[in-house]
């Protein structure tokens, strides 16, 4: 047998076996049509969602006059001034709270911010960007946190929390974080 003979055997005994095969040998190409939604996976992906219509609603501006069609805006906080004299003093509270994100959705659950040393209602509601602070050069900002979330069950989110990202699984501190003096060893799970 020459090896011509012998090549041109094996170019037909793969064309012959790759012809028997049924079926094709990778997977169609998603058929979609005009104005279908593309099935880039040939599953659907987008977890059940309706198809949202897009740019409805207007981005929201700043401070409450500058409010979107779903009255939402983003707060300018207000620096106090003479708790701690030459610089900007802000107190923001985490809260969970209820707002409508789209026109075709019911309102969702977020978790935001607002500041509470002051008396003006513009920056009294919980916002899901919290309030602007405008900081300027050489002057100091004080900033003091306050987590109003619940503790316990109540605190939980309504998401599924990733305990293998760090500060969100298990822990151990042999102080009190508040008066920073030192205790027995205490060990738990964050799971908030």
């Amino acid at each position: 047998m020459n090896r011509r003979y012998f090549i041109n055997l094996c170019l037909a005994v793969t064309v012959a076996v790759t012809s028997l095969a049924t079926g094709p040998a990778f997977a169609a190409a998603p058929v979609t049509g005009p104005g279908d939604t593309p099935d880039y996976y040939e599953t659907p992906n987008w977890a059940n969602s309706p198809p949202l219509r897009k740019f409805v609603d207007t981005l929201p501006g700043l401070n409450a006059g500058a409010k979107n069609n779903l009255n939402q805006y983003i707060p300018v906080a207000i620096p106090d001034t003479t708790t701690y004299p030459g610089s900007d003093y802000y107190e923001l509270e985490l809260g969970q709270y209820t707002e409508k994100m789209h026109s075709d959705l019911p309102p969702t659950t977020l978790r935001g911010y607002r500041q509470t040393n002051t008396a003006d209602a513009g920056v009294k509601q919980f916002h899901y960007l919290g309030p602007l602070i405008v900081a300027q050069k050489d002057r100091p900002v004080r900033v003091k946190f306050t987590n109003s979330l619940g503790t316990g069950t109540a605190g939980d989110l309504f998401l599924p929390v990733d305990t293998t990202i760090m500060g969100s699984g298990e822990f151990e501190i042999d102080y009190d974080p508040a008066t920073k003096s030192p205790t027995g060893m205490v060990t738990g799970v964050f799971a908030q």
